[in-house]
């Protein structure tokens, strides 16, 4: 079992009631408190005129405990990762800030991609994911006869 405990600097108890009061004030806005196990990671989203890019901050995450599916327009990502602190230990941990354990985001996507070309790199603990859209169809010119 991991404890987490305060410096005596007044410093980290002045940090703890601050995240304390934001947390009372707004709730924890949907993201894990801090010293639990649960996290999600942090996405950016761009849309380019051919694509929709997904970078997903990975820092200490496998590539084999990712899973990637796509499935009636929901991009989901969902993997786990491992703790480097390890049971029965010596010492005291006195600042426990990373995060881990499973995870899963998902994203709807819009009907114009292709969801069967979705690639996928791992790099540098950034997950990027490109999913392609639909080529938009051209216009295509009429011609108009005379009437005779």
């Amino acid at each position: 079992m991991v404890r987490t405990t305060r410096f005596t600097a007044p410093i980290f108890g002045l940090r703890h009631e601050i995240d304390k009061l934001f947390e009372d004030t707004f709730g924890n806005m949907g993201t894990p408190a801090l010293g639990t196990s649960a996290w999600l990671p942090a996405v950016d989203v761009k849309e380019t005129n051919d694509a929709l890019l997904f970078d997903l901050e990975m820092p200490g995450v496998d590539e084999d405990k990712l899973e990637i599916t796509c499935q009636s327009g929901v991009l989901m990502v969902a993997g786990e990762k491992s703790s480097a602190r390890k049971e029965g230990e010596d010492g005291k941990w006195h600042i426990v800030e990373r995060s881990f354990g499973s995870f899963r985001r998902s994203f709807q996507l819009p009907a114009n991609v292709q969801d069967d070309k979705i690639e996928a790199t791992l790099t540098n603990g950034v997950l990027r994911l490109r999913v392609p859209k639909m080529e938009q169809p051209k216009p295509t010119r009429i011609e108009i006869r005379a009437a005779k």
